[in-house]
C-alpha cells in the first residue's frame, strides 16, 4: 500500500526552476506535487491529477493566471470539478492586483519571492478548509441518498415492490388533474385476486406472498411506462392508465 500523502499540490508556473523548487519542498514534506508550464497545461491536469490545491504564477505566456483561475471558477460552478483552493503567486505586489485575484476566484494570495514557511502554512490552511467542505459534501450527498431511499421506500409495497396504495392516491391526484387540464381521457383498473384466502389456507402465507409478487409482475409487464400500476391493499391492484379510452382500457382488462 502507497504511504498517504498530506495532499496533491499543482504547481502552475512558466519557469521550470521554479517548479522543480516547490516540488522539492513540499515532497520532502509528505505531498505529491505536479507541474504544469502554461495555462492550458494546468486546466489539462486538473481533471486527470485531481489536485487539492493549485499553486498558479500570474504571469505567464499564452494564459495567464487570471484567466486560468477564471475558467476553473465556471467549472466549478458548472459542477464540472469540485472546489480546488487557488493560491496565486506574484511578484505584483499592488492591492489591485491583489482583489483582482480574489475577484476572480483564487482563495489566497502571495507575493514574490516567496517566504517557504509562510507558503506552507497558507497550504495547510486551505487544505483544512477544503477537507471540511468535502466532508460537508459527502454528508449532504450520503443524507440526500438516505432519503430519496426513505422516499422510494415510503411509496413501493414492501412484498411486491410495486407502488403502494398512498403512491397511487398521489398520482392519480395528479393524473386526475392532468387529464382534466387538458381534456384527456384516463383510466382505472381494479383488479382482486379470486379466492386468494384459500391460497394461504391450503398452502400457506409464503405461497400466497410469492402469488402476489408473481402476479404485480404480470401486470407490470404488460402496462406501459407511463402507466401506474400498485398493490392497493391485500389481494386488491390498481392500474391507472393516462391518455387511455374506455373501450381501450376494456380490453387491456
Amino acid at each position: 500500500m502507497e504511504p498517504k500523502t498530506k495532499g496533491r499540490i499543482l504547481v502552475v508556473d512558466d519557469h521550470e526552476d521554479n517548479i522543480e523548487l516547490l516540488r522539492a519542498r513540499f515532497e520532502a514534506r509528505g505531498y505529491e506535487v505536479q507541474g504544469a508550464s502554461d495555462g492550458q497545461a494546468a486546466l489539462d491536469a486538473v481533471p486527470i491529477f485531481c489536485p487539492d490545491l493549485i499553486l498558479l504564477d500570474v504571469m505567464m505566456p499564452k494564459m495567464n493566471g487570471m484567466e486560468v483561475v477564471r475558467r476553473l471558477k465556471i467549472k466549478r460552478e458548472n459542477k464540472e470539478i469540485p472546489f480546488i483552493p487557488v493560491i496565486m503567486q506574484t511578484a505584483l505586489d499592488s492591492t489591485e492586483n491583489k482583489v483582482e485575484g480574489l475577484d476572480a476566484g483564487a482563495e489566497d494570495y502571495v507575493t514574490k519571492p516567496i517566504n517557504f514557511a509562510e507558503l506552507e502554512a497558507r497550504v495547510n490552511s486551505h487544505l483544512r478548509i477544503k477537507k471540511l467542505q468535502s466532508d460537508l459534501a459527502a454528508r449532504e450527498l450520503e443524507l440526500s441518498e438516505l432519503n430519496d431511499k426513505l422516499t422510494r421506500i415510503s411509496l413501493t409495497d414492501g412484498l411486491t415492490e410495486i407502488d403502494n396504495r398512498r403512491c397511487l392516491e398521489d398520482r392519480l391526484h395528479e393524473m386526475w388533474q392532468h387529464s382534466e387540464r387538458l381534456h384527456e381521457p384516463i383510466a382505472l383498473i381494479m383488479c382482486d385476486i379470486d379466492k386468494f384466502k384459500s391460497v394461504n389456507d391450503n398452502y400457506g402465507h409464503q405461497a400466497g406472498d410469492s402469488v402476489l409478487k408473481e402476479f404485480a409482475q404480470l401486470l407490470k409487464a404488460d402496462a406501459r411506462e407511463i402507466d401506474r400500476v400498485g398493490r392497493y391493499g391485500g389481494e386488491e391492484f390498481l392500474l391507472i392508465l393516462p391518455g387511455t379510452v374506455l373501450d381501450a382500457a376494456v380490453t387491456f382488462a
